[in-house]
């Protein structure tokens, strides 16, 4: 992968710095939980730091955190922000680092980059070097989304594959961790609570990144500040999700039957069967107007198709006859000057198209006959 690529890549498609700060303030209660276990200033590694939001935020909270990285662009951004970080691989990160040492091991949109046997050691080592009671925060896209399973996933070129929520979470807890729960993440604000569920928001609106967070075995007066980010529902699930559209839908099918049930009732009633005569008569006369507007219309037509055969005749008269109706003419122009533009207008038309028509052979023949029954009807051509 060529020098700054992974970077550039970063800046157009993961959002910007304060987007993303934005997305991080939702683990703000348990930077806090942390701070009230472990001290003021717990010790955090920041795995894959990336441009630094995560890392930043930590120190900002008074984290004595951090970050490493083995991209060069990653490591620029971080450092022109005056973050600790070093080059050097999650790994040796992780083995160089005491045991338990560490209150704090994140890992942000990192999992979905290691092949699964690397995935695994790392939660191992990350274990070994949490204190008793400490944090593994691990954030990854959401498959359940089916618009980031199928689609956005792929458009990082480093991605390996996603990984499902729920062997995400078997994962930590196999390796070791005490308990795991999983959050989901960055869905819109409004599908929790909004009445109607589409679809389309079942496929592709489900939260499309999630975090597991697991905790380290610890003394309760540890782990009880950590009870209710273990027992809080974060986001929404596409299998919640889709429980509400199914709901929603049958729901509306229950109406549906109500209302169908109704119908039967009014059909059956003795009013509407004593209105049956009024409702005939009512849709004779609507039957009745349909047929007399169309013919209305058949007669405007032909009182349109008599009106311009006149208006030709008209004028054909005025120019054949100039000093018989030269008076009449004058008058036209003077009192009616839109009739006598629209007779001028027809005589001149159907001149033009007696005189094309006869060089037009077949097609010619056509038009004259259409002519004949309906002049208006012929366009230029």
């Amino acid at each position: 992968m060529s020098k700054g690529f992974y970077r550039a890549f970063e800046d157009q498609f993961r959002g910007s710095r304060a987007l993303i700060l934005a997305r991080l303030q939702i683990y703000q209660s348990i930077l806090d939980s942390l701070q009230k276990a472990f001290g003021t200033t717990p010790r955090a590694l920041d795995l894959g730091c990336g441009r630094g939001e995560w890392l930043g935020l930590l120190c900002q909270t008074g984290f004595a955190a951090k970050g490493v990285d083995t991209d060069s662009g990653m490591l620029a951004a971080c450092r022109e922000q005056q973050l600790p970080v070093e080059h050097v691989d999650l790994m040796s990160a992780l083995k160089t680092t005491t045991d338990n040492s560490l209150a704090l091991v994140s890992a942000f949109h990192v999992a979905e980059h290691l092949p699964f046997e690397l995935l695994q050691e790392v939660i191992k080592e990350a274990l070994r070097v949490l204190q008793p009671g400490g944090i593994l925060i691990l954030e990854t896209p959401n498959p359940e989304n089916l618009a980031v399973g199928s689609h956005w996933f792929y458009m990082d070129p480093t991605h390996k594959r996603p990984i499902p929520p729920n062997l995400l979470c078997f994962l930590v807890e196999h390796s070791g961790f005490t308990r795991a729960h999983i959050w989901h993440l960055q869905q819109k604000p409004d599908l929790s609570t909004k009445d109607r569920v589409l679809i389309l928001e079942v496929l592709q609106k489900v939260s499309p990144d999630y975090a597991v967070i697991a905790q380290k075995a610890g003394p309760p007066e540890i782990t009880e500040w950590f009870d209710r980010d273990f027992t809080r529902d974060v986001g929404i699930s596409m299998e919640q999700l889709a429980v509400r559209y199914d709901s929603q839908l049958h729901k509306r099918l229950d109406q549906i039957q109500s209302l169908q049930l109704e119908l039967v009732g009014v059909y059956q009633s003795r009013s509407w069967r004593v209105t049956k005569p009024v409702r005939q008569i009512s849709n004779w006369v609507t039957q009745m107007r349909s047929k007399l507007r169309l013919q209305i219309f058949k007669i405007a037509s032909q009182f349109r198709f008599l009106a311009h055969w006149m208006l030709v005749v008209l004028v054909g008269l005025l120019k054949r006859y100039p000093q018989k109706f030269g008076r009449l003419e004058s008058v036209l122009q003077k009192h009616f000057p839109r009739f006598y533009s629209r007779a001028i207008n027809c005589y001149l038309r159907r001149q033009q198209l007696m005189t094309i028509v006869p060089q037009l052979g077949a097609k010619g023949q056509k038009i004259s006959r259409q002519l004949d029954q309906d002049p208006s009807s012929v366009r230029d051509e």
